[in-house]
């Protein structure tokens, strides 16, 4: 019954051509609070650095988690294809967006939003753990929108497994704010630049 290739469901086409015509699936419609949705959640602009002892300051807007994709080295950019360890469980990294002063002229409506990437593991990860620490902290989720970030590109990793393209090495630099200041107003201090 279900080896047979005479069967009429093994036979079925959902989409049939008319004329030249292939009909394409509609995709969903959302509404308006959905699009807001949609546009507020794809982030700020990437944070660059290019020389070791640039830094980035700016007032935490929200802290989230995202799978890492595949890196091709030949190209030097990451592929749209998420990547993953050995035993198959997803390689994740932290995505920090804080709200800064800057302004890239090449880029229009640039609202001085900038991410940073932290890698979920190796030494990104110990350096997310240090400053949670060095803030009074226990855990990344007591960190929260108006607490101060800082992120600084300090160097090259010298144990890197491709000394051609070795990782970069950063400092960040967490300052809290507790919900008593919060509560009086008085958010973190602007951005120094």
């Amino acid at each position: 019954m279900f080896g047979n290739n005479n069967n009429a469901y093994n036979n079925y086409q959902p989409q049939q051509q008319f004329n030249g015509y292939q009909p394409q699936a509609q995709a969903p419609r959302m509404n308006a609070a959905q699009m807001l949705d949609q546009i507020d959640s794809q982030g700020a602009k990437s944070m660059k650095f290019d020389q070791p002892g640039e830094s980035v300051t700016g007032t935490v807007e929200k802290i989230s988690a995202a799978q890492v994709n595949v890196y091709d080295s030949v190209n030097q950019r990451p592929t749209n294809q998420p990547d993953f360890w050995q035993d198959g469980s997803p390689k994740l990294q932290l995505i920090v967006i804080i709200r800064t002063n800057l302004n890239d002229p090449s880029v229009e409506d640039d609202d001085g939003r900038r991410s940073i990437y932290i890698k979920g593991w190796g030494r990104p990860r110990k350096a997310w753990l240090d400053a949670i620490r060095k803030a009074g902290l226990r855990k990344a989720s007591e960190i929260k929108p108006g607490d101060r970030f800082t992120a600084r590109y300090v160097g090259y990793d010298p144990q890197s497994k491709n000394p051609n393209n070795p990782a970069k090495l950063y400092e960040y630099e967490i300052e809290h704010v507790s919900g008593v200041d919060m509560a009086m107003g008085q958010p973190a201090q602007q951005p120094a630049y």
